[in-house]
């Protein structure tokens, strides 16, 4: 997802981060989910039959991971910044129901959900 061009922001921004920082490792503090794109993504909808409920449920797996896995380590994670609609990305339409599951999980683990729409504009789509 892409959130702006300061520095702090760039790391958020797994693509850019990639990209301007000569494919460096992502700091320890940044976990990256993959993207729940079912046309290019890790998990697509032509190998799963268009099934869309199931889409979700992978892509929400990928969530549940990392976070566990954060949690292992001992670490907390505060913040889940992500676009509603991804266009940087790719005009990526993310597996109905993925958000709410994916924010009903993180809330109750007490992380912050955060919608940052800085292309398309919040509500103007």
């Amino acid at each position: 997802a892409y959130h702006g061009h300061l520095l702090n922001l760039v790391e958020l921004s797994s693509y850019m981060y990639k990209k301007m920082m000569n494919q460096q490792k992502m700091p320890e503090h940044i976990h990256v989910v993959p993207t729940p794109d079912v046309y290019r993504g890790k998990f697509r909808d032509i190998h799963y039959n268009n099934d869309e409920v199931k889409l979700c449920q992978l892509y929400f797996d990928e969530v549940r991971r990392i976070v566990e896995e954060a949690e292992s380590r001992g670490r907390h994670i505060a913040i889940f910044l992500f676009e509603p609609l991804q266009s940087c990305g790719g005009q990526i339409i993310y597996p109905k129901g993925y958000l709410r599951k994916t924010f009903d999980y993180l809330q109750s683990k007490g992380i912050l959900c955060l919608a940052d729409e800085v292309q398309a504009g919040f509500g103007r789509c």
